[in-house]
């Protein structure tokens, strides 16, 4: 297995992954959006170029894994506004199955431009957004070797540390992350009850190398 740059080509397969491990990552906006709408996200965010976006790939080009993230928070959801009809036309058939799903929609995008009164993500700074890894695949060991590898990456482009966001109730992921050497900033309550947590890494903490003492 191989760690790489993901590439629009890739939208598809990293689409796949999130639709079918969404339910593990958060019970927020993206756990009710259909496949294609996840299809039309990531072949918008992998062509933003503050995005940076990595996965884990068998030798035989099958997708297992990815992280993402960005550089500029602010710039990628301004870049990210600018296709809001093309989102919205994507979020058609969610919205049919679950009229609902508009409301979470406005809500977020007001959030991630700084309006409205819900605060759900980072809106500025270098962010890190999914990190996921295929539920058939038992190569578990790979997902922290691929998170790692994205934090890393970020390291090498200049980023000092980077925010992140993660439901309290995934324990697993809070977990590891502590262990990783996150630490919480915030704690927040959503007006649907949940807890989000808002994380952080000192990237220079973890990843500068300490001088030779000769």
């Amino acid at each position: 297995m191989r760690i790489r740059l993901a590439k629009p080509s890739d939208s598809s397969a990293i689409a796949e992954l999130h639709y079918l491990s969404r339910d593990k990552l958060s019970k927020g906006f993206f756990s009710k959006v259909s496949k294609f709408f996840l299809v039309q996200y990531y072949k918008i965010l992998l062509d933003d170029p503050n995005s940076v976006v990595v996965c884990a790939e068998e030798f035989d080009g099958v997708i297992y894994g990815f992280a993402s993230g960005t550089l500029d928070a602010e710039k990628q959801f301004s870049n990210m506004g600018k296709h809001k009809m093309r989102f919205f036309l994507a979020l058609l058939p969610s919205i049919l199955m679950n009229p609902k799903i508009l409301l979470d929609a406005i809500s977020r995008y007001l959030s991630t431009h700084g309006k409205g009164s819900e605060k759900y993500v980072s809106v500025s700074g270098a962010r890190t957004e999914f990190w996921v890894w295929d539920p058939r695949n038992n190569k578990s060991i790979w997902a922290g070797v691929l998170n790692n590898s994205h934090l890393h990456l970020l390291f090498i482009l200049g980023v000092k540390g980077v925010h992140f966001e993660v439901d309290e109730n995934n324990q697993a992921v809070v977990k590891f992350s502590e262990l990783n050497g996150a630490s919480m900033v915030d704690r927040i309550v959503l007006s649907d009850g949940r807890v989000r947590l808002i994380m952080h890494y000192d990237l220079v903490k973890k990843f500068a190398r300490k001088p030779n003492r000769y």
